[in-house]
């Protein structure tokens, strides 16, 4: 409530006494407030209502002959009179002119002090104060305020104070900059929407605050949306640049993106945006509750025009630290959330669907050497192509992330390890595949080492039909790679190892012939068989997988009793292979047909 202060300051006639049976009208902002009077109470809680006009005594506003406050819900316009009519004093606006000096704004908050309405709106600038009209309709036609918001970001920015809009729909017909460290704040996000037309030279807010060092390089945007009637899809709806310059503390800007919309002015089909938050160069960034509602060429799903919902590009040294991600909504997008060159990121709780790819987390090749870390914790991705690809990272967790793939006649992977990356835990995650006749490699190591992957729910990898993928593909590329303990259904080629020194725990049947491997490297298999014996009396049995070191023990026995009663059975260990177990049976029966019980241990 905005409080008319009494019993200070007091209202005097133009004698310079105190004015005694004037007469104060409050009324609507801007206009005359004896003919269009607003609703004014005598206590914060606004139940008792005021009359007007009000009186004054010894030149306070009195209530039954009692100096006393009078309260209004908003700004407003004043007028105070003498008891013959004669104007003392008159403000078109609350928020401008004299009349501030007269009126004392206090929160409703336990603690509170009263402070002149003065200061109180000193410490954010409006863009009201510079003439911005919230007036657009539903098809961005309005009144062009780029001149008066551009006006209060320079003048907040110079000041070192916050830009702050209130609700309305505004049009503008070019970009807004600042070339320091600024905070722009919405009334909230669902009531505040700014409109860059089709027809306008440039669009978005850019923010430069690499200029500033130390604990002043900050920027701070939330409560707003930003909408885009551009049918092309080529703008950034946030742009915010920091330094990478060394400070004090190492870090050089603070950023803050906070309960914004980006999306198109009118459908995706029709309209949008290329990427909707883009950071560069900026440490210790929040981007929290963004939502993102991108292009959609007009051949339809998959086919997205918008590249990036977020971005972040730290290129320079030193590499920006600390990015954080989370409970954002995103969605119509080539990328949801792009990470390059970075020395550490939180992505958490986001939501992205309608996508080709989820995460793209993404470092420089700097000789061997990759930047840590990433961590995608709780996310829901639903793509085309791929969820997650993890290219040059030293360290990377990604668990409790529900991950489907969804569109697109091709196979894609739920999380890719790639560029060497090393060091990573990919645990507790469920991977779905929704295509009709493609499949989904779900965890794939592309070149990657030291990593575990375990406690999965991986469940239809080979699509809903015909498709075929792998639940766990450590390729060639992949080395010193624990996999095991995952629940994986619906796929045909549970694991598939390709690499080297890799552990894989798993079971299988091939035919008469079983195996389980263990994360510690030993591989068991066994069956019972018909085999026929060649004239020496020896014979050979294939292992269902082959050992990737060599036989440790090897058993075979008479599988039918009562059959060649006198001889025995002797596996040949030397003569064994990796896919191989050899064996004889003496004294010799020749070339005949025997069952054989056998088990084999190796690595």
């Amino acid at each position: 409530m905005l409080a008319i202060a009494a019993p200070l300051p007091q209202f005097f006639d133009l004698n310079g006494l105190p004015l005694d049976q004037g007469f104060v009208y409050v009324g609507k902002q801007s206009q005359n407030p004896q003919t269009s009077p607003i609703p004014i109470y005598w206590d914060e809680a606004g139940t008792i209502p005021a009359a007007q006009p009000l009186r004054t005594l010894n030149g306070y506003i009195a209530r039954n002959g009692t100096p006393a406050n009078v309260y209004t819900r908003g700004l407003f316009s004043l007028q105070v009179t003498t008891k013959n009519n004669v104007q003392i004093l008159y403000s078109a606006s609350s928020a401008v002119g004299a009349a501030q000096e007269v009126i004392t704004y206090k929160r409703d908050a336990e603690g509170a002090v009263a402070q002149t309405l003065k200061d109180a709106l000193g410490q954010m600038v409006s863009v009201w104060e510079f003439g911005a009209v919230g007036d657009a309709n539903s098809l961005g036609e309005g009144t062009d305020n780029f001149q008066a918001f551009q006006a209060a970001i320079d003048f907040a920015a110079s000041k070192g104070f916050g830009v702050y809009v209130p609700d309305g729909r505004y049009v503008l017909k070019a970009q807004l900059t600042s070339a320091g460290a600024v905070s722009i704040r919405g009334g909230s996000r669902g009531t505040v929407q700014l409109i860059w037309p089709d027809d306008a030279t440039s669009e978005g807010i850019k923010i430069n605050i690499g200029g500033a060092v130390g604990i002043s390089g900050m920027a701070e945007v939330s409560n707003i949306q930003l909408l885009s009637g551009n049918p092309d899809a080529t703008g950034t709806a946030l742009h915010i640049i920091g330094s990478n310059t060394f400070s004090g503390d190492r870090f050089t800007s603070r950023v803050i993106v906070r309960d914004i919309v980006c999306r198109g002015l009118t459908h995706p089909f029709t309209d949008g945006w290329k990427v909707g938050v883009d950071l560069n160069n900026c440490s210790n960034s929040l981007v929290d509750c963004v939502t993102f509602w991108g292009r959609i060429a007009s051949t339809g799903e998959p086919d997205y025009v918008s590249e990036n919902a977020i971005a972040f590009n730290g290129a320079g040294t030193p590499h920006a630290c600390a990015i954080t991600i989370t409970n954002c909504f995103l969605i119509y997008a080539k990328t949801a959330i792009r990470l390059f060159d970075f020395e550490g990121a939180l992505i958490r709780g986001n939501q992205a669907l309608g996508i080709n790819t989820g995460l793209v987390v993404d470092n420089p090749d700097i000789g061997g050497y990759n930047y840590p870390h990433c961590s995608a914790l709780d996310n829901h991705f639903n793509a085309s192509t791929a969820c997650i690809i993890v290219n040059r990272t030293a360290q990377f967790i990604a668990t409790s992330n529900l991950l489907y793939l969804q569109l697109g006649a091709f196979t894609g992977s739920g999380i890719d390890i790639l560029g060497t990356s090393n060091h990573f835990l990919i645990q507790g995650n469920i991977f779905e595949c929704l295509k009709t006749n493609h499949g989904m490699n779900s965890v794939v190591v592309s070149s990657g080492t030291s990593g575990v992957i375990t406690s999965n729910v991986i469940r239809r990898a080979d699509g809903v039909t015909s498709g075929t993928g792998a639940g766990v593909w450590l390729t060639a590329g992949a080395s010193y790679v624990k996999a095991g303990d995952n629940l994986i259904e619906g796929t045909s080629t549970p694991y598939l190892d390709q690499g080297s020194n890799n552990k894989v725990a798993h079971s299988g049947i091939v035919g008469p012939r079983f195996w389980e491997s263990s994360l510690e490297g030993v591989i068991n298999q066994w069956g019972t068989e018909v085999v026929t014996l060649d004239a020496s009396g020896d014979g050979v049995i294939t292992l269902p997988t082959p050992f990737k070191v060599a036989h440790q023990t090897s058993i075979a026995a008479n599988g039918d009793p009562g059959t060649l009663p006198t001889s025995y059975f002797m596996a040949n260990q030397p003569a064994c292979t990796l896919t191989t177990l050899a064996f004889s049976v003496r004294p010799n029966p020749g070339a005949v047909v025997c069952r054989v019980n056998w088990m084999s241990k190796g690595r």
